[in-house]
């Protein structure tokens, strides 16, 4: 069995991801691979990330809602996911387009001191894009994805100093990046 240990936001090994376990592949009709699921953590509410942001629960259940822009997007396999976020902030169908986002909801979880926190976990699926394939091969070499959300709205100055996401932010999706402002942001391929 390969395994990887998984470090967390607090410096510790939060999980053990088993590699020998297949992808979950789906196929088209043609019998041909079409993509690779991969499910993981998307964002953590209520938590200063690196970007000295806090994205409040109240925040992303207006974006998970069953009628927002991000769930038709995913309803309509139109929320596309990038291998790092555009420089500027602009997505087309010429972007490098690795995945979409097949699934977003919010979770209840406990953190590594036991206290209940709301978690965004979420699904990939690998296309077979030259970029999807590029992070397909990562992957299989060893590299659990790092994804960032992706969207816009405005910022507000908190008491503490921190800058809040304000309730009119609009996620469009979550990409790939090399250094995502929650770093436990991660996808954990099965």
């Amino acid at each position: 069995m390969r395994q990887y240990l998984v470090e967390g936001a607090t410096g510790g090994f939060d999980f053990i991801v088993d590699r020998s376990k297949p992808f979950i592949h789906e196929n088209r009709v043609d019998g041909k691979l079409a993509f690779t699921r991969i499910p993981g953590r998307f964002s953590v509410c209520d938590c200063i990330n690196g970007n000295n942001r806090r994205y409040s629960r109240n925040v992303w259940e207006k974006n998970l809602a069953p009628t927002s822009p991000l769930q038709e997007s995913i309803k309509r396999n139109a929320a596309f996911g990038l291998l790092e976020h555009p420089k500027d902030g602009i997505v087309t169908l010429l972007s490098p387009i690795s995945h979409i986002v097949t699934k977003a909801q919010m979770m209840e979880n406990a953190n590594e001191r036991g206290q209940k926190v709301y978690e965004v976990v979420g699904e990939i699926a690998l296309l077979e894009t030259q970029e999807g394939l590029k992070l397909k091969a990562l992957i299989e070499g060893g590299y659990n994805p790092l994804v960032s959300s992706r969207g816009y709205g405005s910022l507000s100055k908190a008491a503490d100093g921190v800058d809040e996401v304000c309730e009119d932010y609009v996620c469009e999706s979550w990409d790939v990046v090399i250094k995502p402002s929650f770093e436990s942001a991660e996808l954990m391929p099965e």
